[in-house]
């Protein structure tokens, strides 16, 4: 290690030159990226939820309840035995990732019978839970 000290400071000179370039941001390779997308897939299933097939469609003219929206999660979740976050964080989820699914958060859906609640638009529910 000692003599390979010279060459090792060089290259730590020169990540401090390329980090002060940046503003202090550190560059992600595509890799990493792939990489951390990986690990928040693994420790939060609402992802997958959302990348399934039979369950929730993407369509810019349809609406759901963030109730009626978690309880198809919740049967997702059961049908693939998995267990499910809480609707808190079932909720944090979704709306921190708006724009990735292409949804807009709205306190304007309307259920049968005239109750106006919370949801989302952009997300058609293709299952209903009992």
């Amino acid at each position: 290690m000692c003599t390979e000290a010279e060459g090792v400071f060089l290259w730590c000179l020169e990540g401090l030159r390329r980090l002060i370039e940046n503003d202090y941001r550190f560059t992600l390779s595509e890799r990493a990226r792939e990489n951390m997308a990986e690990a928040v897939s693994d420790g939060n299933n609402v992802v997958d939820f959302m990348r399934s097939e039979g369950y929730i469609r993407f369509r810019a003219d349809s609406e759901a309840s963030s109730r009626d929206l978690y309880a198809v999660y919740r049967l997702w979740c059961e049908d693939n035995a998995l267990k499910a976050l809480s609707a808190r964080s079932f909720s944090l989820y979704v709306c921190e990732n708006l724009e990735l699914y292409g949804l807009e958060q709205s306190n304007n859906i309307y259920l049968p019978g005239g109750r106006r609640v919370r949801g989302f638009v952009g997300v058609e529910l293709l299952q209903r839970a009992a």
